[in-house]
């Protein structure tokens, strides 16, 4: 299955990359001596929804992203090395490479953390390709840094963070910011592809084991990135339950009819699928025969992004597996990149509560990994775990892989929140997205 996976290397990257957006800096001049990023202030944060000043004594960290050198020149490289007819096809770059043409420079990192330092904030972690710097700080020294106010907002039954008009910078710096991302917090509206907003579980609630309580089983860790609280779990919420429909259920879609219950949609209905096995999976889109003669994801790593990270999730794995007849995970073949700094919004965040639903992100993920491993069993799993569900740690996580080409695909089954996402945001993606395209790697998106 792995020569399958590399021809659909380019499938999304490509597109979005090349989307006019990718190479926009949202920084423009204004004649107060300061420049404005447009963008920075989300659709949902409207004057009827205003609930008042946040306060300005509360911490936030965020990220200022900075932009790429030669933008035109990565998007007509793009192009080259995924046309068959251009003599520069599939010469993919390294990281290395692609931060000697396109990174932006140290010396403009320089100058971007001048100025936050100057304001009182602190600059925490730049990755090796410069595409952010990490920040932390308190409301008001943000306010006064960026030339806001930062009010709350009532939306969809949260009250949330975002600044009243545009950030703005030093007319100096206008070249060298391309966005900055959580100063509001829309995206803590982000929830896993499977979810609704009363029900993180979904449908396909049966891929979790069923016995979800089982000892953790720590699997080998990329070096340079921590275990979060330093101890035997990487998450402060409980275990995931175990997720299983409840009887009576179908082997497949269609197998059992409600027939003693009111008719929908002008018919009787089925009932919903028990959970779905590793060969229906298989033989849905028509692998198994591929999977059989050794087209089963060898020499191919998968990675895995979504946020926070289930204690249980290779004891799960395993067990959904070999359940269904399939071998576990082999040795070294499962791993995971843990944040350094730990969660926010997460299960004991005493100061913002657990506005993500970091449990409900436990099933997503399983489900994710026991998925792969079920369509590709011989690939290699890495789950790369966001700090939340807030934009900066979900691009964050995509930027690990990406800048030291971690996986050759990337999967995330997680959906932002359209149109409420700030422009800006989107801007960063397109960025990451592009030194993806360039290194081969695909990026997909469930839904």
């Amino acid at each position: 299955m792995h020569r399958v996976l590399q021809r659909a290397l380019l499938a999304s990257t490509t597109a979005a990359a090349l989307s006019p957006a990718a190479f926009a800096v949202p920084a423009r001049a204004a004649t107060s001596g300061r420049a404005t990023i447009d963008g920075s202030v989300p659709s949902w944060a409207q004057p009827a929804r205003d609930q008042g000043a946040a306060d300005p004594a509360s911490t936030i960290q965020f990220h200022v992203y900075l932009p790429l050198r030669n933008a035109d020149a990565a998007a007509a490289a793009i192009q080259d090395v995924s046309d068959p007819a251009s003599a520069d096809y599939g010469k993919f770059l390294t990281p290395d490479a692609f931060r000697s043409a396109y990174a932006p420079l140290s010396s403009d990192v320089a100058a971007v953390s001048q100025f936050l330092t100057g304001a009182g904030l602190t600059v925490g972690d730049v990755p090796a390709n410069n595409s952010s710097i990490a920040v932390s700080g308190t409301l008001a020294q943000v306010e006064s840094a960026f030339g806001v106010a930062v009010h709350r907002y009532a939306y969809r039954g949260k009250l949330l963070n975002a600044p009243t008009a545009n950030l703005t910078i030093p007319a100096a710096l206008a070249g060298k910011v391309l966005a900055v991302s959580g100063v509001d917090q829309s995206g803590t509206l982000t929830r896993p592809s499977s979810s609704t907003d009363t029900d993180s579980r979904g449908d396909d609630q049966s891929l979790i084991a069923p016995k979800p309580n089982a000892p953790y089983q720590a699997p080998h860790r990329h070096g340079g990135h921590g275990h979060h609280g330093g101890g035997g779990s990487p998450g402060d919420a409980p275990a995931p339950d175990a997720f299983v429909n409840a009887p009576p259920c179908s082997t497949y879609y269609g197998e059992k009819i409600a027939k003693t219950l009111p008719a929908a949609y002008g018919s009787k209905q089925p009932y919903a699928p028990c959970g779905y096995t590793p060969s229906q999976y298989q033989g849905a889109y028509g692998t198994t025969q591929a999977i059989q003669h050794g087209l089963d994801g060898k020499g191919v790593t998968v990675a895995i992004t979504d946020a926070y990270a289930a204690p249980t999730i290779l004891s799960d794995a395993n067990a959904y597996a070999t359940k269904h007849g399939q071998r576990a995970f082999g040795r070294g073949q499962f791993s995971q990149v843990f944040p350094k700094g730990g969660y926010q919004y997460g299960y004991d965040d005493a100061t913002n509560g657990d506005l993500c639903g970091e449990q409900g992100w436990y099933g997503e993920e399983t489900l994710d990994v026991e998925a792969v491993h079920a369509m590709a069993p011989a690939a290699n799993v890495l789950y790369v775990a966001g700090a939340s569900c807030d934009d900066p740690d979900l691009l964050g996580a995509i930027n690990t892989i990406v800048d030291k080409k971690l996986a050759n695909i990337i999967t995330n089954s997680w959906g932002d929140i359209g149109e409420d996402t700030p422009a800006d945001v989107l801007v960063a993606y397109h960025q990451t997205f592009t030194q993806a395209a360039l290194e081969g790697i695909g990026v997909f998106f469930s839904s």
